[in-house]
């Protein structure tokens, strides 16, 4: 069991990468506080259910995300993203949720794609299949297909036995 202290030592260490999560998921940063508030609410509220702090982390994580995909309401899709100075991060932010999701976790914040399956609570493959699937929306909308070297299908390669 983890007691209420542990629980307010992991959320204070984790509040700024919860917080860039929920930014990259609503491109707001008044709804990215209110996921991390709703996120923080909810992890004390269970902190004595919550078996060990090692955990913890990701379990906020899915907490947030799961937060995200619940309460719609908060979103607002009519809203104007900020202009960004950077292209891949324009980019990325126009992948729909679920590869946003997958590619911020994995790349940004380093995670495993078995510490992302369990964010997201979908199978590995499901997570696989989302970051090949964001690479390839990516790459299109760069069009690096025109780029020098590009090869149109997989060249393969007899290797030795």
């Amino acid at each position: 069991m983890t007691d209420e202290r542990e629980v307010r030592a992991d959320l204070s260490r984790c509040l700024g990468r919860l917080w860039r999560f929920g930014m990259i998921l609503s491109f707001r940063s008044d709804v990215a506080l209110a996921l991390v508030e709703a996120t923080c609410v909810r992890a004390l509220e269970r902190a004595p259910l919550l078996i060990s702090s090692s955990r913890l982390e990701y379990w906020l994580f899915s907490t947030l995300y799961s937060i995200w995909q619940t309460k719609v309401t908060i979103r607002d899709e009519n809203s104007e993203m900020l202009v960004m100075d950077n292209a891949v991060l324009r980019r990325v932010t126009a992948l729909p949720d679920e590869y946003r999701a997958a590619v911020f976790l994995a790349y940004v914040e380093d995670m495993s794609y078995p510490e992302v399956a369990e964010v997201l609570v979908v199978p590995i493959s499901t997570v696989i299949s989302r970051l090949a699937a964001a690479r390839i929306m990516l790459a299109e909308s760069a069009d690096i297909t025109k780029a020098p070297g590009f090869a149109e299908a997989p060249i393969l390669v007899d290797r030795p036995a």
